[in-house]
């Protein structure tokens, strides 16, 4: 099909398009469960449910498998939310039931309603939501509180992250342990603000950004939410520690009049579709962010060679491949298809394990760190591409990208310096790399100074669930900020990553 030249979303140094490919296309739609469930994690979408669970209704999957979704309790009548996934196999009940009764006219009503929605889980089954608070009203013109929810993956405990809201939500989680809240209230006036927490517990607010509809958390604190672009809400990315107004709208491919976002990946590919208010006529969109921080969109229906015209996009994993709906040329029968897009060009593979020092916590990795790989030219003078993608239960991690040849990979993961190898890159043969990361970095600027034994200091003698506790100054895993956190720091003492 013919190439249109991408849509430019910010200001760029070259105005040349990405190497965006072509993709394979496969019609997947009488595939059995067995079949979707060998398909890669498509972070935050799913049509499969956990193998061996029942009465079970997905509506997020983590890049590990950690699924989140509802279930219905016979005895009580009400919904219950579940994450299942990586030893973790938990509900949440409401924080409450809310009643009300009032006149209206002659007639009496009466009744009540206890509900709570997941909205995404990390890979260590850290869920996060919104419920309904308990109260009561005799009054139709108010309202039920709803409050956003945090069930903590490592302790199992559930905290209401929006105590002093009216309605709020807390949309997103990443392996980080970053969370994205939207929240409104009315003490001691009127509020209305979108922000991220931190892992260091600091917030980092957007203003004039969305996260209550259609809003993501990536894995490197990228937000996507909804802003106002004249009359309409559109779809914006945030950069990953940038704040304020500080963001680029992903604007709908074609002059249509709207987009929406449902997917990303750990190459900062998003995925969604755009469409006409008006006529509800869908293209298929994706909006990539290259290492320069700049974004473009394409259709992706010009991006194939078959019969079939791509409606929604659904999902999008690591190695590129997405879901999509469609349907036959030639036919109104919108949305009839269910198909798997490949690019038609293997990406390359780099795999491997990662050595990260003085760390007693293996247990935890994959639940608790990402690793993010920067792939440079051999004289690491240009930045290819950037990917992060999350660490498995033993410290293994495999990415995909599209860059072959002899490079050299900068890897960072949490609170550990950068380690650099030299990787050959084919679509034919992975390459296996295995790095070793000392300790120390507390706030991950990758170099070990007087300012990480501060932030140490700041959290010194806390346990794990305790409010001044920080996953960055647990240099050894252990669950507890101590003496030994400080000697793995000071024997690291003014070292800096490669």
């Amino acid at each position: 099909m013919k190439k249109l030249v991408c849509l430019v979303l910010a200001t760029l140094v070259s105005s040349a398009c990405f190497a965006l490919g072509e993709f394979n296309v496969t019609d997947i739609t009488a595939w059995t469960q067995a079949q979707r469930a060998a398909l890669p994690n498509f972070h935050w979408f799913t049509f499969t449910n956990p193998a061996g669970v029942f009465s079970f209704w997905p509506t997020t999957r983590s890049p590990l498998g950690v699924y989140t979704g509802e279930i219905y309790d016979t005895w009580s009548g009400y919904e219950q939310a579940r994450v299942y996934g990586n030893g973790t196999d938990a509900t949440v009940q409401p924080f409450g039931v809310f009643y009300w009764s009032y006149w209206s006219g002659d007639d009496y009503h009466w009744g009540s309603s206890s509900w709570i929605l997941p909205d995404d889980a990390n890979d260590r089954g850290t869920m996060v939501g919104r419920s309904i608070m308990p109260g009561y009203t005799n009054n139709p013109q108010v309202f039920a509180q709803v409050h956003g929810f945090v069930r903590d993956g490592y302790s199992g405990q559930i905290k209401d992250m929006t105590p002093n809201a009216d309605q709020a939500r807390v949309s997103g989680v990443n392996n980080r342990g970053e969370f994205l809240v939207t929240e409104q209230g009315s003490v001691p006036e009127y509020y209305y603000r979108t922000y991220r927490v931190n892992t260091d517990g600091t917030h980092t607010e957007f203003d004039g950004v969305s996260a209550w509809d259609e809003a993501l958390l990536g894995p490197d604190g990228t937000v996507i939410g909804l802003a106002y672009e004249g009359v309409y809400i559109q779809p914006v990315a945030t950069e990953p520690t940038g704040g304020g107004s500080t963001y680029t709208f992903l604007h709908p491919i074609n002059t249509l009049d709207r987009a929406v976002v449902t997917g990303m990946n750990g190459r900062g590919w998003v995925v969604g579709y755009s469409y006409n208010y008006a006529t509800l006529e869908y293209f298929p969109t994706m909006w990539e962010r290259s290492v320069s921080g700049t974004w473009k969109s394409y259709d992706l229906n010009d991006y194939h060679s078959t019969s079939w015209i791509l409606d929604q996009v659904k999902g999008v994993a690591d190695d590129g491949t997405i879901v999509a709906t469609a349907h036959p040329d030639g036919t109104d029968n919108w949305q009839s298809n269910w198909v798997m897009l490949k690019p038609s060009a293997a990406h390359s593979k780099v795999q491997g394990h990662l050595d990260l020092q003085d760390f007693l916590g293996a247990e935890v990795m994959a639940y608790e760190f990402e690793v993010t790989a920067e792939v440079w030219n051999t004289s690491m003078t240009v930045l290819k591409d950037k990917i992060t993608v999350p660490i498995d239960a033993q410290g293994n991690f495999q990415l995909w990208t599209p860059i072959t040849g002899a490079t050299k990979v900068r890897l960072k993961v949490g609170h550990w310096l950068s380690s650099v190898v030299s990787a050959t890159l084919s679509s034919s043969t992975p390459a296996t790399v295995a790095p070793t990361f000392l300790n120390g970095d507390v706030d991950e600027d990758n170099a070990v100074t007087i300012f990480d034994y501060s932030a140490l200091s700041d959290a010194f003698d806390s346990t794990r669930g305790a409010e001044s506790y920080r996953l960055g100054a647990d240099l050894d895993g252990d669950g507890y900020i101590g003496i030994f956190d400080y000697v793995i720091l000071s024997q690291n003492f003014d070292k800096a990553g490669a």
